[in-house]
């Protein structure tokens, strides 16, 4: 299955020493078109650089030195000596290297949309959430035999006794080591190779699973594209039908009652969804029996869009603001109005005009102060 350039596939590769990770992993890299990394030979620059150059504070030479480092500049170096070895055991066992490193290999998997990076702690520490991890495991006799083979071609002295043992702790200490030690990340796929009949066996059996991976993806991605579809013309019918609908803030504006429950009158409002009402807000009088669907009210709008994308309206406000005018008017033109004394305060009595709470003087009452006003109360002035 060919990748497309704005297709994303990110693969960890893990295992031990001579396990097949690297061999795998250049391979699928090599059929995909992914970006190949090897940690360890990250870890084999650190310690060339720090073999050479000596310096004195190893951690801010380390990270100049990542800073500059380039895939190319890595791949161009020879970092396979003995002594490099040797060393690279040593220095990767140390955290504030380890995170230098880690840094590294997360930028470059987060440049690159398609990359394969091999390791110890890929799947479970550098990409976690890889599209596929694969964890790579190997008895230690078909590991050393591997091993043993490469390294006769440059050292005929060599004896698989050496190897064997060499390899046998170099795992003890991956998978005992405290920062980041090699272990199979959950959903890791497990390819055991010494159980494989050849490498075509092991390519065969990730490019099953990286198949199945990337039509789950493509499948998905699909559907996300039908549904930005539906979703941009269901915007746009949206926009559509409400570009006449002018809605203005702190005004007054018609509402039908769209449905009437135990504790909210919910009304539309041509807004872009209904808005509800409390039912306290209508047992002042004896509005709420006369409501019914359909019904149309005034409403005050505060919002149009709250921060939770609702629209906030109230009943009450639109009551007193059209009380508010009413009384404005009266006052300018000097007519009588109607009004219920419903409280007492300081001074004189609380008198209730058309919803609104108004202050009434003693003096107004009364030439004398009233002891008993129990008479007035609710009685139309």
């Amino acid at each position: 299955m060919k990748l497309k350039k704005h297709h994303k596939l990110i693969v960890a590769a893990d295992g031990s020493a001579a396990s097949g990770k690297t061999t795998g992993a250049k391979i699928i890299s090599k059929k995909y078109g992914l970006t190949f990394l090897s940690s360890g030979l990250l870890y084999r620059y650190a310690s060339f650089q720090l073999l050479k150059n000596k310096p004195k504070n190893r951690i801010n030479f380390l990270k100049k030195c990542f800073k500059k480092l380039s895939l190319q500049k890595l791949n161009n170096k020879n970092l396979h000596h003995p002594e490099i070895s040797s060393y690279t055991s040593i220095i990767a066992k140390e955290k504030k290297i380890r995170i230098i490193l880690k840094a590294f290999q997360k930028k470059f998997a987060k440049k690159n949309n398609k990359v394969c990076i091999e390791g110890r702690d890929i799947g479970t520490v550098i990409l976690p959430h890889a599209d596929i991890k694969f964890f790579f495991k190997c008895s230690l006799d078909v590991a050393a035999k591997r091993r043993f083979k490469e390294l006769k071609k440059n050292n005929k002295k060599i004896k698989l006794a050496e190897v064997k043992k060499a390899m046998r702790i170099r795992d003890n200490l991956d998978k005992k080591r405290k920062n980041s030690p090699l272990i199979q990340a959950e959903n890791a796929v497990l390819v055991q190779t010494d159980k494989l009949k050849n490498i075509t066996g092991m390519v065969n059996k990730m490019s099953e699973k990286i198949e199945k991976k990337l039509k789950t993806n493509m499948a998905v991605e699909t559907i996300n594209q039908e549904l930005s579809s539906s979703q941009k013309e269901f915007e746009a019918l949206l926009n559509d039908d409400f570009k006449d609908r002018k809605l203005k803030e702190n005004e007054i504006i018609k509402a039908t009652v769209t449905e009437i429950t135990k504790n909210f009158i919910v009304v539309d409002c041509k807004a872009k969804m209904e808005g509800m009402i409390p039912i306290e807000e209508f047992k002042n009088d004896d509005e709420l029996s006369k409501l019914e669907v359909g019904s149309k009210i005034e409403v005050y709008l505060e919002r149009i869009e709250s921060f939770k994308g609702e629209i906030v309206i109230s009943r009450e406000k639109a009551r007193r603001m059209n009380a508010w005018n009413r009384m404005e008017k009266v006052f300018a033109t000097g007519e009588e109005v109607t009004g219920y004394i419903t409280g007492r305060i300081k001074g004189g009595f609380i008198c209730t005009v058309d919803n609104l709470p108004t202050f009434l003087p003693n003096s107004q009452i009364d030439v004398r102060p009233l002891k008993k006003f129990d008479h007035l109360m609710n009685v139309p002035l």
